[in-house]
């Protein structure tokens, strides 16, 4: 089994999503991180899109959906195919979330400490205990909009 780890700012805003199809009442996320590297001396940035389901996926949106927010996610690659509306098969690899964890974002509520900083004790890491199968993104929609 391969896991990947990765610490990053999240690129922009996210919404929740909602399952219409095959797999009701599942709940999930798409975002991009931004990961900061060096080459040959240069501050490079590589983008990693991800996917989040369930609890991962409504905490992300509940606590750190504003962009530049600091993550630290554990996740791993999969790779699956299915059908479209065309009939055609269509073969996708998404970064499944397994491990979210809040480094550090400025909040005005109770739950931080004397800097404005989500502590561990407010917001537990969530993780992903059950299996979700790779599901066709044409089945969700977005929380609160017509489709």
């Amino acid at each position: 089994m391969q896991m990947m780890m990765a610490n990053g700012n999240l690129v922009r805003s996210v919404k929740l999503m909602e399952n219409r199809g095959s797999h009701k009442n599942t709940t999930m996320v798409y975002f991009d991180i931004a990961v900061g590297r060096y080459s040959k001396g240069q501050k490079k940035t590589d983008f990693i899109h991800l996917v989040a389901y369930e609890n991962i996926a409504k905490n992300l949106v509940e606590y750190a959906n504003k962009p530049g927010t600091k993550l630290g996610i554990k996740f791993e690659m999969r790779s699956s195919n299915y059908i479209n509306k065309e009939g055609k098969k269509v073969y996708t690899t998404q970064n499944l979330v397994k491990e979210l964890e809040f480094l550090g974002r400025k909040v005005s509520n109770n739950s931080t400490d004397s800097n404005g900083v989500i502590s561990d004790k407010s917001i537990p890491v969530t993780t992903m205990d059950e299996e979700y199968p790779m599901l066709n993104e044409d089945e969700y929609d977005v929380v609160g909009e017509d489709y």
